[in-house]
């Protein structure tokens, strides 16, 4: 049945009045700004929870001739990924960063498609004591000294103790070794070297 106008126009203008229940609108807002005021004792602020070190920018070796700058890829599955060219060296975002108490993973080529001497060429000549510098992020120069260097089968990744994690602020360069296999498209062994963190230093900072 049609509505006359006049009763149309009346109840256009009727606004229905709702009313919020404390349930619907004000017991969260006030259990939130509770929550917020009064946080658990103990529990670190979120911010605080995300602190971590510096990320690599650049690495230089003298004893390696290596003065490169630094890519960011990851280890999927317990497979590192390639490096992408004869020049970067390459840092593993799962793994430490610097001024952290954990391994730092870096990788570099041996060589490179029509470059025969890539990056990390010279890494296996590192000795006990060489010098490694690494720029992070923040400005500062972290120093590490070399504690060892071993060549190792290539058939398998990494082992976790080359890979994993450390307890002190610990570096380890990789790059491939041994010689060329054809059957695998692989070098048969790779380089490894392992170095401890012993200084920091500014930029600007006068050389010990």
């Amino acid at each position: 049945t049609p509505i006359a106008p006049e009763v149309a126009e009346v109840e256009a203008d009727v606004t229905p009045t709702v009313t919020p229940t404390p349930s619907e609108f004000d017991l969260p807002i006030e259990e939130d700004e509770e929550a917020e005021a009064t946080p658990a004792s103990g529990t670190p602020e979120p911010e605080e929870e995300c602190l971590r070190g510096a990320v690599p920018e650049r690495v230089v070796i003298d004893a390696a001739q290596v003065n490169a700058g630094v890519e960011i890829l990851e280890i999927i599955d317990g497979e590192m990924e390639q490096p992408t060219g004869s020049e970067l060296v390459t840092w593993y975002k799962e793994t430490g960063r610097l001024g952290e108490s954990n391994n730092i993973v870096i990788a570099g080529h041996l060589n490179w498609w029509g470059v025969p001497q890539a990056v990390f060429y010279s890494l296996d000549q590192l000795r006990e004591g060489d010098v490694v510098e690494i720029t992070g992020d923040d400005g500062v120069i972290y120093i590490f000294e070399v504690q060892w260097v071993r060549q190792e089968s290539n058939l398998e990744p990494p082992a976790l103790d080359v890979i994993g994690p450390t307890d002190e602020p610990m570096l380890t360069l990789i790059t491939c070794g041994g010689t060329w296999d054809p059957s695998i498209s692989e070098y048969n062994e790779r380089t490894v070297a392992r170095a401890i963190q012993v200084d920091v230093r500014t930029p600007d900072a006068p050389l010990s």
